[in-house]
């Protein structure tokens, strides 16, 4: 009978097995579709349900990526400390992937990802949607302009691209497959919304809105909520309670003169931002393990050809 393996070759084997399947997990993922692949509300919804409860619709900053790139940098010291690697070099060139994998941890849990709206005109500081603020780190955004471009069928947009003005001063322009980097932060052009603007007229006040905005009236406020197109008319909410007004023609409810006309199409950009604050220190930390390993493998072919 063969001699049985002893726990501490049970043990390493049962840690390589481990950390082949979280990088192999880790590589399925990057094929996992992404919220911030798509529209906002236009995600699959067949197949959410199931990579929503393990957070992989949104993957690249969840909890479990973090945790996954902790535990391949956990084994790699156990696998130092215990002995499960003897070559000194090779323990270095281990330590050093052990750091690698902590700062891409480091990454996933301590930077911030979200998404923000920009209607034309609008400014808006990312200082507002981080948890940890920051003065010396805030960027003020103002989408100046938005600009499409369509395929010939003329209903298919081929490219989309924002023109920003970032902290009141340098011009920026942010488009698809083209991300920006402005301070700590990484914006992408994702997606993009169409707005049609009216003029209403309450009591010779004049107004510019879109569906979903607020008006005021000396009754309350109203909401502008949607147009029927086959009656031409507008759907107005004031206290859920729905009341109309047709489109140019002067109406008189709850004690206002009520008069709206179309102005124009608006664009809204959708932009995700990603901080990127210690990308730097994980670039570093990266080159360093690829010089160490590149003189590993130097030295060993030197010792090859003295053989």
């Amino acid at each position: 009978m063969g001699k049985k393996p002893s726990w501490r070759t049970v043990g390493l084997r049962a840690f390589q097995v481990l950390g082949i399947l979280i990088l192999v997990f880790l590589t399925i993922s990057t094929f996992i579709p992404q919220r911030n692949e798509f529209p906002p509300g236009e995600y699959p919804g067949e197949i959410s349900r199931p990579l929503r409860l393990l957070f992989l619709d949104r993957f690249y900053d969840s909890p479990l990526n973090a945790a996954l790139w902790i535990a391949l940098s956990l084994m790699l010291i156990a696998a130092v400390m215990f002995n499960g690697i003897r070559s000194f070099r090779q323990k270095i060139l281990h330590l050093m992937l052990a750091a690698v994998f902590l700062l891409v941890a480091a990454d996933k849990s301590g930077n911030e990802r979200f998404f923000i709206t920009l209607r034309e005109g609008e400014t808006i500081s990312l200082d507002n949607y981080v948890s940890h603020r920051a003065d010396a780190h805030n960027v003020d955004l103002t989408l100046k302009r938005f600009e499409i471009e369509m395929h010939t069928d003329g209903r298919t947009p081929r490219a989309f691209r924002s023109y920003l003005r970032i902290n009141g001063g340098r011009p920026a322009v942010l488009s698809v497959n083209d991300p920006l980097a402005v301070g700590r932060y990484r914006l992408y052009q994702s997606a993009y919304e169409k707005h049609f603007y009216f003029v209403v007229n309450v009591n010779d006040t004049l107004y510019e809105a879109t569906f979903g905005d607020t008006l005021p009236s000396p009754s309350g406020p109203v909401a502008l909520d949607a147009y029927d197109h086959r009656s031409r008319r507008f759907r107005m909410m004031k206290d859920d309670t729905a009341f109309y007004v047709p489109l140019e023609t002067p109406v008189v409810k709850h004690h206002s003169e009520w008069y709206i006309s179309p102005q124009g199409e608006h664009y809204s950009s959708v932009i995700e931002v990603a901080e990127v604050s210690g990308l730097r220190w994980l670039l570093a930390a990266g080159l360093a393990y690829l010089a160490v390993m590149a003189w590993d493998f130097w030295l060993s072919r030197k010792r090859r050809r003295k053989k």
